[in-house]
C-alpha cells in the first residue's frame, strides 16, 4: 500500500507535463499562468517553473492535482507523462516478437519431448511457451527469449555429447532403408 509520504515522493518529468500545460493553454486564453492557478490552486511561480522547464522533475500529487482540474489526468495513467529516469517506448524496446522466437521454441519443444518439460528447462512458465506456439499476435521480454534461446543451445550441446541426434539419425536411416525394400519387394 502506498502511504501518503511516497506518494508525494513519487515524481514525474516536467517536460512533459510542460508540454500538456502548453497544449492546454494553446486552447485557452492569452495568459495561461495566471488561469491555470486559479483552476488548480498552484501558485503562479511553481506553474512557471513547470511550464518553462526550470525544473527537471515534480511530484506526482502535483502533477495529479493540475492535471485532473484542467481534465487531462489520462495522461499520468496512459504514460505520456514519465517518471525521471525513464525513456519514451522503454518498455517497448525490450520486447521481441513470438514471430521471432517460435521456431527456437518449436525446436527445444521437440528435443525436450513437450511445452512443459521445455518451460522447466528454459525456466520460463508454461504459458509463455504455449503462447509463443499458439502463435498469437504476441511479444515477450528479450529477458525471456535469451533464456529459451540459451536453453535451446544448452540443450542442443547435451544431444551431441550424447549422441543422441546421432543415434536417432541412424535409426531413422535404418527404417527408411528397411520401408524403402518392403515397398520394393511387395511385387514379388
Amino acid at each position: 500500500m502506498t502511504t501518503a509520504y511516497q506518494y508525494d515522493r513519487e515524481r514525474v518529468r516536467t517536460d512533459d507535463l510542460a508540454s500538456i500545460i502548453a497544449q492546454w493553454g494553446d486552447e485557452s486564453e492569452e495568459n495561461t499562468i495566471e488561469t491555470l492557478a486559479q483552476v488548480t490552486g498552484v501558485d503562479q511561480r511553481t506553474l512557471f517553473n513547470i511550464r518553462y522547464k526550470r525544473t527537471k522533475s515534480t511530484s506526482y500529487f502535483l502533477a495529479d492535482k493540475i492535471l485532473v482540474r484542467i481534465g487531462m489526468d489520462a495522461a499520468l495513467k496512459d504514460g505520456r507523462i514519465r517518471t525521471p529516469g525513464q525513456r519514451r517506448a522503454e518498455y517497448h524496446k525490450t520486447t521481441v516478437p513470438c514471430e521471432n522466437v517460435r521456431p527456437h521454441t518449436e525446436e527445444l519443444v521437440g528435443r525436450c519431448g513437450g511445452p512443459r518439460e521445455a518451460a522447466e528447462y528454459a525456466l520460463v512458465t508454461p504459458a509463455t511457451i504455449r503462447r509463443i506456439l499458439a502463435g498469437e499476435q504476441c511479444s515477450i521480454h528479450r529477458g525471456t527469449a535469451r533464456k529459451i534461446l540459451i536453453a535451446l543451445e544448452h540443450r542442443r550441446e547435451e544431444d551431441r555429447e550424447v549422441k543422441k541426434i546421432h543415434d536417432r539419425l541412424l535409426r531413422k536411416r535404418q527404417q527408411d532403408i528397411i520401408e524403402g525394400n518392403r515397398e520394393r519387394l511387395v511385387g514379388y
